[in-house]
């Protein structure tokens, strides 16, 4: 085989590995190419364990928006808050910091103190970093394990759908501190 030939024999091999687009890109262009390939791809599962913290006053903003029955109710009901809670490997908030629960939740429940929960995991460490698991349900805060559902993702998560499950490890009753465990199973392609 002469040199010629197996320059281009490289080239060509090298150019079929750049163009094949990656899984993590967000160009549209590439995300089209991903999609088309979805039939050939078996779905993957994830199980992550870490934890949040809500830090009241400086990762969740409190009465952002209160309906007019919401001091009189026994359950807080119309109570809105917007959150970017840290979140970690361990319980500790000095544990390792792998990224950030942003978005919203709502006291929704005149008979129980439930959260209509409608959040994003933003995850900024190593293999994970720039991906995201979109959550939405209810958190029936004051049971000891609860469950949400995955209804989405982004980056390594694309498609994710799945469950979150939480257990509240601390919680200050003064200022509303709290450090939760989280259990997340997802599949994703």
């Amino acid at each position: 085989m002469g040199k010629p030939l197996i320059i281009a024999a490289l080239f060509t091999l090298c150019s079929a590995i750049l163009a094949i687009p990656s899984s993590s890109s967000q160009n549209p262009k590439d995300v089209q190419k991903w999609a088309e390939t979805l039939t050939h791809k078996q779905e993957k599962i994830t199980k992550l364990h870490f934890y949040f913290h809500r830090i009241a006053d400086k990762t969740s903003v409190g009465v952002v928006s209160q309906a007019n029955m919401t001091n009189p109710s026994p359950t807080d009901f119309g109570f809105l808050v917007i959150k970017d809670d840290p979140l970690t490997l361990g319980p500790e908030l000095s544990s390792t910091h792998i990224g950030y629960a942003q978005g919203m939740s709502a006291t929704a429940s005149l008979e129980d103190v439930t959260l209509a929960e409608a959040f994003t995991f933003v995850f900024t460490d190593g293999a994970h970093n720039g991906s995201t698991v979109a959550l939405l349900g209810s958190n029936f805060i004051l049971h000891e394990h609860r469950e949400v559902a995955v209804v989405g993702g982004s980056g390594v998560f694309r498609l994710a759908r799945g469950v979150v499950s939480y257990r509240t490890v601390f919680y200050n009753t003064s200022n509303g501190d709290a450090a939760v465990e989280v259990n997340l199973v997802a599949l994703h392609f």
